[in-house]
């Protein structure tokens, strides 16, 4: 998805402001129980249900970054995987809990033997775009993340987070 795409008009959503906005409101949430914030959450949930985009393969789903273009960008999925594991957190949502398994899913699968991860993966040729930046630590937080809210045990996770980690240092240290 070229920058154009991720242009968009005053006021449209995507999943990057919304993901970060909820895992602030939960923050908050989680200090003064208003359960105002549990609204908020909910409503960036139908955001990601309704509206996004969602490829499927194999290796589980990928949410679109907006509702604007069909696209398959990790970092974009893994903060609606983030909101969707919060919200089954608080809520005892078992369906969102699923979707956002299926989501890291997704992006474990893509991990690089080295450890890294592109940045996106073209839907129709199934060409990834590399992108090695910050971006890499926005997976590996994102990842460890669904594991603490979802108390999540499969060792895969943990050592993707692990392989992630030294390609981190590695690369960048």
């Amino acid at each position: 998805m070229g920058s154009k795409e991720k242009v968009l008009d005053k006021f449209h959503p995507s999943i990057v402001v919304s993901g970060f906005v909820g895992k602030s409101v939960y923050d908050y949430y989680q200090i003064t129980k208003d359960d105002r914030c549990i609204e908020v959450l909910l409503g960036i949930k139908k955001y990601i249900e309704k509206y996004l985009h969602v490829t499927e393969n194999e290796k589980g789903i990928c949410f679109s970054y907006t509702d604007v273009i069909k696209d398959c960008c990790f970092n974009a999925s893994l903060l609606a995987a983030e909101i969707l594991a919060i919200v089954a957190k608080i809520t005892d949502d078992r369906e969102a809990f699923a979707k956002a398994k299926a989501a890291v899913d997704f992006v474990v699968g893509y991990q690089k033997e080295d450890g890294r991860w592109n940045y996106s993966v073209d839907i129709k040729t199934g060409k990834e775009d590399t992108q090695l930046d910050f971006h890499q630590g926005f997976v590996i937080d994102s990842i460890q993340n669904f594991v603490n809210h979802s108390a999540e045990t499969d060792t895969r996770y943990l050592l993707s987070i692990q392989k992630g980690l030294e390609f981190y240092y590695n690369f960048y240290f």
